[in-house]
């Protein structure tokens, strides 16, 4: 719900106000459905003068589907009940501005683009979906939209960002319309037959074609009982799948695939009628074995590619470490700790699937060394396994003593890269056991591999980050009293502020400390959800802005310094605050228009990420740097060499003047923005450190050289506060004292 804040109510108040409303509606729930349905208000979001309230609308699942009950909702809030209408009233809430959302999925939806309709179907939070209709991009690819949002502020649908083309390929159009049966057990064995015959047949797999497999794979998993044929025939499948990822040249277009199609895997091996067999099925790519836990199965093993998994049962003859030596040569293995196994089997659970299967997920920096295993023992995962479950890998040739990189056992994490998945090291420990075998302990049940990142991501030790914390909070400290002292000298002298000059620092100094005030406050905030992504925007604008103003102050640098004498220009300054406050706009703009989740960071900080920063921060930050540097060569050699001897009348006006000089360049290069170098030269990992030093140094304490440059070192500055000073003490000395 969204309201306005009347001018001098606090949000705190007015949420207050809603409470009423909530107990008001809560009567309302228990009279037509009883005491367990209740109305919570979850979340609230103070932006400006608008207030948004996320509220809980929770009711026994027997009273209805969750369609029905936002129906329910609906008619509550506009059946014109008097409460409910009077707290509406008070809290001056426009019905209009009451949305109804799911807290598991968007609904069925339809979007029209460039003379398209797309049908969208219900799907969950954080996942992609395929249109009814078959829609190509130019790419090749299949158009997919994606399902946003969270439990506390409900679900909602990413935007359509492509469009369609004509369909060529009959082969991809077929397997559209299998992606489109619907399937049930009488028909499902035919489907995956026809499934099977037309990828293995086929002499390659478009983008397309491997998208529309996986959704086949997705709707065959939602199927409740799986016969062994339908099993081995999706596994064949997927073997062909896997080799043409791996073979294709779109692999990076399809990286968010392969985690998708494993997932299918197993939930469809999960579902096997096993008869209390072992069900067992292989390809070059892939082998999974399905292993009853009445069998008492403790892992498995597989010896060559092409070949079926070897389970390894509960053998009393065999210590732990005797299961896996017995196999002289095996590309991967597994072994369960007993009491999750045993837990497991009390539990009722039907099986333990076991696949292990060709890496076919790419992902930059990062090379998987090994096979991935998927082990599965029900649909919820399994944590703090205790003893750890143990897994043995033949890897590829080791890369980890190389320099730059960085290797070990690592399980898939699907809450990484804003929920779009990726390996991790947590709760995995590695034990390099020759030039050809890791021995990898896991305490959690997941898919498991061994990778080797190239140049990993640099980590800042805890000590120096706190110590670059510390100088960070200082030196904003110091750039915001400093930037305070010139606007509050602006704001006071109108002789000082008549100076075109300082009428330009002003606006500079107005432009870094707005950047620098939200910088302290909001950079780290990242539980404000919107509130996060306002405090990106805003930072990428008034860094942009102080930029841009730098970018004029170095040009009326160039103008005093080069040109020496006034040059007048018309309009001048309402010209430049056209240029330094209006480019940002339009900057934040485009990205927000493009997409305005790019300002929701996958890091812990507020900030703008993705390529998106590449262009519109990296980019802008050059350009400006390469502009300030050509001014830069143009002032120094006028200092330096462009003034003839004739207009030095001695030696010792020479030295004043070069003096002078000298400062004036000092302050040039600051004002240039010379510290953001320091900032690119910190992405080099060997100075990474060193020169995060001096990008925090140098950037934080901009704002108090100003401040010592143009105030303190400024002899008529210091002559107008000196003056003020004087006048305040004399009028305060002058004063009667009274005695009583």
């Amino acid at each position: 719900m969204k309201s306005e804040i009347p001018g001098k109510i606090d949000c705190s108040y007015l949420v207050s106000l809603e409470l009423p409303f909530i107990e008001d509606f809560n009567k309302y729930l228990d009279v037509l459905y009883g005491d367990g349905s209740k109305l919570f208000l979850k979340h609230v979001v103070c932006y400006g003068s608008v207030i948004s309230t996320y509220h809980h609308f929770y009711i026994l699942k027997d009273k209805g589907t969750e369609k029905e009950l936002q129906n329910f909702f609906e008619n509550g809030i506009n059946s014109g009940n008097g409460s409910l209408s009077e707290s509406l009233e008070r809290l001056d809430i426009n019905k209009d501005n009451i949305t109804i959302k799911s807290t598991v999925s968007c609904s069925k939806d339809m979007s029209h683009y460039n003379g398209h309709h797309l049908s969208w179907p219900e799907t969950p939070i954080g996942q992609s979906t395929l249109p009814d209709e078959i829609c190509i991009t130019a790419e090749g690819s299949a158009l997919e939209r994606k399902c946003l949002g969270d439990f506390y502020m409900g679900a909602h649908w990413g935007p359509v960002e492509n469009g369609c083309t004509d369909v060529q390929s009959n082969f991809t159009m077929t397997l559209h319309k299998l992606a489109k049966m619907n399937i049930t057990e009488d028909n499902i064995f035919d489907l995956t037959s026809s499934m099977e015959m037309l990828t293995t047949a086929a002499e390659d797999l478009s983008p397309s074609d491997v998208q529309y497999v996986a959704q086949i794979l997705r709707n065959v998993a939602r199927v409740p009982s799986i016969e062994p044929e339908v099993l081995r025939s999706v596994v064949h499948t997927v073997d062909t799948v896997i080799n043409t990822i791996s073979a294709s040249e779109n692999r990076y277009i399809l990286s968010n695939l392969p985690r998708k199609i494993s997932t299918a895997v197993e939930n469809i091996a999960l579902k096997a009628q096993t008869n209390n067999q072992a069900v067992k099925a292989a390809g070059n790519n892939i082998a999974l074995s399905v292993l009853p836990l009445t069998l008492i199965p403790r892992g498995a093993v597989l010896e060559n590619w092409g070949s079926n998994v070897t389970a390894l049962f509960n053998d009393s003859d065999k210590d732990h470490d005797e299961r896996l030596i017995q196999f002289e040569s095996f590309e991967a293995g597994v072994l369960l700790p007993e009491n999750v196994l045993a837990e497991k089997r009390g539990g009722n659970r039907a099986g333990m699937v076991i696949v292990v299967r060709r890496n076919s997920q790419f992902l930059k920096n990062l090379t998987v060394m090994s096979p991935v295993i998927d082990v599965v023992t029900g649909t919820e995962p399994v944590y703090n396994v205790d003893p750890p479950l143990e897994m043995v890998f033949k890897v590829t040739k080791m890369g980890c003593r190389e320099r730059k990189s960085n290797w070990g056992c690592v399980s898939w994490d699907e809450t990484l890269n804003n929920n779009f998945g990726g390996w991790s090291y947590k709760g995995c420990v590695s034990v390099l056991i020759d030039t050809t075998h890791v021995r990898c302990y896991c305490d959690h049940l997941t898919s498991f591999a061994v990778i080797l990142e190239i140049n990993p991501e640099f980590k800042i030790p805890k000590v120096h980050s706190g110590v670059l914390s510390i100088f960070t909070y200082m030196g904003c400290s110091l750039s915001i009293f400093g930037l305070g002292v010139i606007i509050l000298t602006f704001a006071i002298f109108r002789k000082w502020r008549e100076d075109i000059r300082h009428k330009i620092l002003f606006n500079l100094s107005a432009c870094l400390t707005s950047f620098l005030l939200i910088f302290l406050i909001g950079i780290q905030k990242k539980e404000w959800g919107y509130g996060c992504m306002a405090v990106a925007i805003l930072l990428h604008y008034f860094m942009l802005a102080s930029l841009l103003w730098m970018l004029v102050e170095a040009f009326l640098q160039y103008l005093f310094l080069v040109k020496v004498i006034g040059i007048y220009i018309p309009h001048f300054l309402q010209k430049v605050m056209l240029f330094a406050w209006g480019i940002p706009i339009i900057v934040v703009g485009i990205v927000l228009s493009v997409n305005h989740e790019l300002y929701y960071s996958r890091t812990e900080f507020c900030c703008l990420s993705g390529d998106a920063f590449h262009f519109a921060v990296a980019f802008p930050v050059s350009t400006s740097l390469a502009i300030n540097f050509i001014m830069f060569v143009i002032i120094f050699f006028s200092v330096t060499y462009g003034q003839s001897k004739e207009k030095l009348r001695c030696n010792q006006d020479q030295k004043k003047d070069m003096i002078a000089r000298a400062k004036a360049m000092f302050c040039v290069s600051v004002l240039l923005g010379l510290s953001w170098i320091f900032g690119f030269l910190a992405a080099i990992d060997e100075t990474k450190l060193v020169f995060q030093y001096f990008f925090v140094i140098t950037t934080t304490l901009q704002g108090f050289l100003f401040f010592f440059f143009f105030v303190l070192r400024q002899k008529n500055t210091r002559e107008l506060w000196r003056n003020l000073v004087k006048t305040s003490s004399t009028s305060v000395s002058s004063q009667p004292i009274g005695l009583k």
